[in-house]
């Protein structure tokens, strides 16, 4: 393992050329990311009106499910790199077994409140086209070990400077995404049920 992370970047010796390393793959993965949303929510659109808005309103739970995954993985990135430098090689392990662990819990905690979810649209102010709401995030919820377990994991494989290839691996999904939308949409006549479809194959 530190034989493959003196590969990948070196900080110490050569910190502006391991910066760069490091950075522009995140850089273009995050252009590459808007873009597709953008075409992403175009797909959307022709649903119809009703499906465009079901989906924004489901965005900012779709995204905290993801982002759990996304801190959970920094901190275990962050104790595991720390933890490898320092040859505790234990510890790194236990630091990313614990990190599994939690995303279970709290992939289980999610599931359990589907049964709030009507209370948890009403506190979001979310009252309108309620149930095509309810069609896309369910499934979601129940299925949140996916989502969460896909951003843990694009996290914790940075741990030995590869920022590379989880970036290459989100872009190639991304792309398969775009094939998928208007398959799923206009070809199986899914609806807004394709756009939870999709997410569920692609993560």
């Amino acid at each position: 393992m530190s034989n493959n992370m003196e590969n990948n970047i070196d900080l110490v010796s050569a910190p502006k050329k391991s910066f760069w390393k490091l950075s522009i793959p995140i850089i273009c993965f995050l252009i590459f990311n808007a873009a597709y949303s953008l075409v992403d929510m175009f797909w959307v659109s022709m649903i119809s009106g009703d499906a465009f808005f079901a989906i924004g309103a489901s965005m900012p739970i779709f995204v905290l499910i993801c982002s759990i995954g996304d801190s959970i993985g920094q901190g275990t990135n962050s104790i595991m790199s720390r933890s490898i430098g320092f040859k505790h090689y234990e510890t790194s392990y236990n630091a990313l077994i614990h990190g599994i662990i939690s995303c279970i819990i709290i992939s289980l905690i999610i599931a359990c409140l589907i049964n709030y979810l009507d209370e948890l649209l009403r506190l979001i102010l979310i009252t309108e086209h309620a149930n095509l709401v309810k069609i896309y995030l369910i499934p979601i919820c129940l299925s949140s070990l996916i989502f969460i377990f896909s951003n843990f994991f694009c996290e914790t494989f940075q741990v030995e400077g590869n920022s590379k290839t989880p970036t290459l691996v989100i872009i190639f999904s991304n792309i398969l995404n775009l094939a998928l939308d208007p398959l799923f949409i206009f070809t199986f006549k899914l609806g807004i049920s394709a756009q939870h479809m999709r997410q569920l194959c692609l993560h």
